[in-house]
């Protein structure tokens, strides 16, 4: 299976909104397991379905 974006920009984009995700994902679910499964999760999908983005500001919507 191809990558949709590298692992370094995988890792930036973890340390840009993995916290962001996290806290959502607990407000929802209120366990700390299954806020970590869907933060988990959300990354793995980021991984091999993101769109390639050629301007950075696009990555994150306003």
């Amino acid at each position: 299976m191809k990558q949709a974006i590298s692992t370094q920009q995988l890792e930036d984009a973890y340390d840009a909104y993995g916290t962001a995700v996290y806290r959502l994902a607990m407000a929802f679910l209120g366990q700390c397991a299954d806020a970590e499964d869907v933060t988990q999760e959300t990354f793995c999908r980021l991984l091999y379905h993101a769109p390639i983005f050629t301007d950075e500001n696009r990555q994150k919507a306003p």
